[in-house]
C-alpha cells in the first residue's frame, strides 16, 4: 500500500499531479477544511511493512506448524497399524511354532504305545 501525496494549489483550488490523493481539501471564503481518506492510515509505511513482515512470518509458520502436525498424525497411525499387523503375526506364527514344536513329541509318543502293545518276541 504505497500512497503518495498530491500537491494542492491552493490558490486556484487545482490539483496538480495525478497520483493517489490521501487527503481532498476544499477552500471556503478564507477557510480550507481537508477530509482525509478513509483508506489511509495513521501508520507509517515502516511499521506497516514491518506488520506485513510479521503477519507473513505468522503464517508461514502457522503453516510449518500445520505440515509438522499432519505428518506426525500420519505418522502415529501408520504405527498403530504396524502394531497390530505385528501382534497379529505373532498370534498366528506363535501358535504354529507351538504345534510344530510339539508334533514330533506326539509322534514319539505314539509310537511308543504301539511298541507297548506289541507282543515281545
Amino acid at each position: 500500500m504505497n500512497q503518495k501525496k498530491q500537491k494542492i494549489d491552493i490558490k486556484d483550488g487545482n490539483i496538480a499531479g495525478n497520483e493517489e490523493m490521501t487527503n481532498q481539501c476544499s477552500e471556503n471564503e478564507n477557510q480550507t477544511t481537508c477530509e482525509t481518506d478513509p483508506n489511509a492510515s495513521d501508520e507509517p509505511a515502516d511499521e506497516k511493512a514491518e506488520n506485513q513482515d510479521s503477519l507473513a512470518e505468522a503464517n508461514a509458520e502457522i503453516e510449518e506448524l500445520k505440515n509438522k502436525y499432519l505428518r506426525t498424525v500420519a505418522e502415529f497411525e501408520n504405527y498403530k497399524k504396524r502394531t497390530r499387523k505385528e501382534v497379529a503375526d505373532l498370534i498366528l506364527n506363535g501358535g504354529e511354532k507351538t504345534v510344530a514344536a510339539i508334533l514330533p513329541i506326539i509322534d514319539d509318543m505314539e509310537r511308543a504305545i504301539d511298541n507297548a502293545a506289541k507282543p515281545k518276541t
